[in-house]
């Protein structure tokens, strides 16, 4: 919605500014924020367009945690344009290709001519993290601050390159940002390792790889000392962890190096999912400061954190993992319980409420079509659960169990059902 009047405010604005005596400049021909201005803000000024752009991306920067559209100044400071590329060229003319990102200009009269501010769309969280810990200042006692946020971010990916969930131009990152002191630094990176393990394992996972990027010098920004402590801490951390890693000489980003963390599927395909990076640019762009012990100012160090990464392609990659049969804690239904008629619905829907108040997903099919139709939809659902439900179920207080990829087992008490369930969701497998 934001987005939507956002977008009807330029093209608001541009109707109501541009000399239609005038021929507009061709797409190509919109190439800086000058030459924007004269395309979309010509000789007419209405200040009711003007109110809808700026209220819009308020409202929307007002209602997320993070904004999803952010100043270029911000851009600019935290360098998160090398890293974003263009974004959406072709959406209108109104919008202005700045390093790469997508340049949203407001604009406002003053005494002195017109203030122009941009506005690009956001491709990072991190510089908004840099903020909230420069509100005010901070003590060593306060470190390691961990702050955490599932956040939206665009990415320019050409055409060619869109792959499903696997790789989107737009996505939910579950991005954590943790301030820390060098004292920290690799007790906080050995405690990320093993929570990213920890995560990854619960959802199936258990065949990793581990590498570790290094600086490209043609595409970097900071110090060779600044660099060597980052890797130094990362390499130490995994050799204290006692796994087996790579390196990757010249695929860290550009404001540090990083650990990435590869798991492979059931059919033996491997995908890049968590990520660690140590950061000594950010804190020093931006002056991010501590209160030491000593009573003296120092840097923070930063490390970014994405445990699953897009939140869209990690879903991906577990519907591959598992085939579409996710285990039966992660299910979307565990149980659907199906009665063979409609003399049986009332018994059936006692039957879901008692499940739903164990806290269980569950639902129901109405005895509208043939039981074994409705079985075979259910299974085609690949749903972990499918109880069955006659009369001598309700007579007897039993269920017909179809339990996904096993064998019909019939006349089975439900407490019985009930404590089966609850074992193979604690368990955590249910393949």
């Amino acid at each position: 919605l934001m987005l939507l009047l956002v977008v009807l405010g330029l093209v608001a604005w541009a109707l109501l500014r541009v000399d239609r005596s005038e021929p507009v400049a061709p797409h190509s021909a919109v190439t800086s924020p000058s030459r924007l201005f004269d395309v979309l803000f010509a000789r007419r000024w209405s200040p009711v367009a003007t109110g809808v752009v700026v209220g819009a991306i308020g409202i929307a920067a007002y209602l997320r945690s993070t904004p999803l559209g952010v100043t270029s100044q911000l851009s600019t400071v935290s360098r998160s344009y090398l890293d974003s590329r263009e974004m959406l060229p072709e959406v209108l003319h109104g919008i202005d290709m700045m390093r790469g990102c997508v340049a949203i200009v407001a604009s406002n009269i003053t005494n002195n001519g017109w203030l122009v501010i941009g506005f690009v769309i956001a491709s990072f969280v991190a510089a908004m993290h840099c903020l909230i810990y420069r509100d005010r200042q901070r003590s060593y006692r306060e470190l390691p601050l961990r702050l955490f946020e599932l956040g939206t971010v665009y990415r320019y990916e050409r055409a060619g390159t869109l792959h499903g969930l696997m790789r989107i131009r737009g996505f939910t990152q579950d991005d954590s940002h943790i301030f820390c002191t060098q004292e920290q630094l690799a007790d906080e990176i050995r405690s990320l390792l093993n929570f990213v393990l920890s995560v990854l394992r619960r959802f199936g996972f258990d065949d990793f790889t581990y590498k570790l990027s290094t600086r490209d010098p043609q595409k970097s920004i900071g110090t060779d000392e600044m660099w060597d402590k980052a890797t130094s801490a990362l390499r130490n951390a995994l050799e204290r962890l006692g796994v087996q890693y790579t390196i990757g000489e010249g695929d860290a980003a550009f404001y540090g190096p990083k650990i990435d963390v590869d798991v492979r599927d059931a059919i033996g395909r491997k995908w890049q999912l968590s990520t660690i990076q140590a950061d000594f640019q950010l804190p020093e762009r931006f002056g991010l400061e501590y209160v030491g012990a000593d009573n003296q100012r120092h840097r923070p160090i930063m490390l970014h954190r994405a445990l699953l990464g897009s939140v869209e392609r990690f879903f991906g990659v577990l519907l591959e993992h598992y085939g579409g049969s996710l285990p039966t804690w992660l299910a979307p239904v565990q149980v659907r319980i199906l009665p063979v008629t409609s003399a049986h619905e009332a018994h059936t829907a006692t039957l879901v409420s008692q499940l739903a108040g164990d806290g269980y997903r569950v639902d129901t099919v109405a005895a509208d079509e043939q039981l074994g139709k409705r079985i075979r939809a259910s299974k085609l659902e690949r749903i972990p659960y499918v109880l069955v439900v006659g009369d001598d179920d309700v007579q007897a207080g039993t269920v017909g169990v179809n339990p996904r990829g096993g064998e019909v087992q019939r006349d089975t008490p439900f407490d019985a059902f009930r404590a089966r369930l609850a074992a193979d969701v604690a368990d955590g497998s249910g393949r």
